[in-house]
């Protein structure tokens, strides 16, 4: 009679025992990153009730999160701002550039939120898994390190939030306290160097 072996049991537990402290480090940078993006598009949000009705904050809110998408909602909010606010006002310019900026930083947090770190670890953090990831993806987080990328991003996303939540609330009071410097996104200036294949594990 042949003896059944016993099913595999399947670990519910995050593999921080296989990979060590710089799965923790990632992981903690990771929730980072996606609060900090959270933040930010909270604050479009609040820009795009404003404009909408700032006596029917709701009437917004309601309208933004039933737009499917992140960048839908955005192209919304740059069509509401063309249309509330004068060619020439210094605050529409500042949204549209705000918009803009979060543009180009959504293409870094996607990096970070759809590509696995994997179970390897090098000098710049985790290393990126080429497994169910575009190579260009793969590459872009591998030249720059997914350590340094993370702590920019955030920081970047969280500068951009605050400035957002100022010109959201901007009504052209001469008592008002003046709007922030733009922020300079330290993401978008990373120094990079050639994506090492070895690294595509």
């Amino acid at each position: 009679m042949v003896k059944r072996r016993k099913p595999e049991h399947l670990s519910r537990r995050f593999p921080y025992k296989y990979v060590g402290r710089p799965l923790v480090a990632h992981a903690k940078l990771t929730g980072e990153v996606v609060w900090a993006w959270n933040a930010l598009q909270s604050q479009l949000a609040a820009a795009f009730a404003f404009l909408l009705d700032p006596s029917r904050i709701g009437l917004g809110f309601s309208i933004w999160a039933a737009i499917p998408s992140d960048r839908a909602q955005r192209e919304v909010l740059v069509a509401a701002v063309k249309e509330a606010l004068p060619a020439r006002s210094k605050r529409r310019g500042r949204l549209l550039w705000a918009i803009e900026q979060a543009e180009k930083l959504a293409m870094h947090r996607n990096d970070v939120i759809h590509s696995w770190g994997g179970y390897y670890a090098g000098p710049g953090g985790m290393i990126p898994s080429n497994i169910g990831s575009p190579g260009a993806r793969v590459g872009r987080l591998a030249s720059v390190g997914t350590r340094s990328l993370m702590t920019a991003l955030t920081g970047d996303l969280l500068q951009l939030s605050v400035y957002v939540a100022r010109l959201a609330l901007e009504d052209g009071r001469s008592d008002a306290k003046p709007i922030p410097q733009k922020p300079r996104l330290r993401t978008l200036h990373l120094k990079r160097s050639p994506a090492r294949p070895d690294w595509w594990l």
